[in-house]
């Protein structure tokens, strides 16, 4: 028994599902691009830095949209037909995550289960669109996810949700909660606030220093 992409499997079975990082601008360098991919194994990287293409497979993507604003693209079933899981590249995978793959409606992302959502509520009381209970760092879907019509409508809103939101997150909570599906309590977590989570969302500094 061994882990491949921190899912427990035999040796010898292949892993089906297809494992995706981001590495658009400069706030990660390719060494943390690396470091995830000693932890999942095979890693596909939507980028605009073609000499990852060396050693990884790459999906390259213009400037047509803004760095993180490039995962919503993981809606488009025409763009990423099998079923596959994403990861931010400031992510520590610690346990066996089999269950992540349990039958998702919709396209699963996180809910900040370490933030104190009454007390972020209160505080963004008159800012419209600044409570976020959501989080994209980990993404997953299979082939039966219902997620096709949120790429649909972000290429009709695409303007619009760029200027009023300052970022993906936002964006989905605010026009597509009803359309997300939700990884269970725990599993996922910030390492400052849980632990004991399976995946854990680190802190980077954004300027090439090393983790916080």
């Amino acid at each position: 028994m061994e882990y491949v992409g921190g899912v427990k499997k035999e040796v010898g079975q292949p892993v089906e599902y297809k494992k995706y990082c981001l590495k658009v601008g400069n706030k990660y360098t390719n060494k943390h691009v690396y470091e995830l991919a000693d932890q999942v194994g095979d890693l596909i990287v939507i980028t605009d830095d073609v000499t990852l293409g060396e050693d990884f497979t790459i999906i390259p993507v213009d400037d047509s949209l803004p760095t993180v604003w490039n995962k919503m693209r993981l809606f488009d079933t025409d763009q990423f037909p099998d079923e596959g899981i994403f990861f931010d590249l400031d992510i520590r995978i610690l346990k066996d995550i089999t269950d992540i793959f349990a039958p998702l409606e919709y396209m699963a992302l996180l809910q900040t289960d370490w933030e104190d959502l009454k007390d972020l509520k209160e505080k963004t009381i008159g800012n419209l669109y600044g409570y976020c209970s959501i989080n994209s760092s980990v993404m997953a879907w299979n082939k039966k996810t219902k997620r096709q019509h949120v790429w649909n409508q972000f290429q009709k809103d695409k303007s619009k949700a760029l200027r009023l939101f300052d970022g993906i997150d936002k964006y989905l909570e605010h026009r597509h909660f009803k359309n997300l599906s939700f990884f269970e309590t725990g599993l996922v977590g910030s390492y400052r606030c849980n632990p004991n989570a399976d995946v854990h969302i680190m802190s980077y500094d954004g300027e090439g220093k090393e983790w916080l």
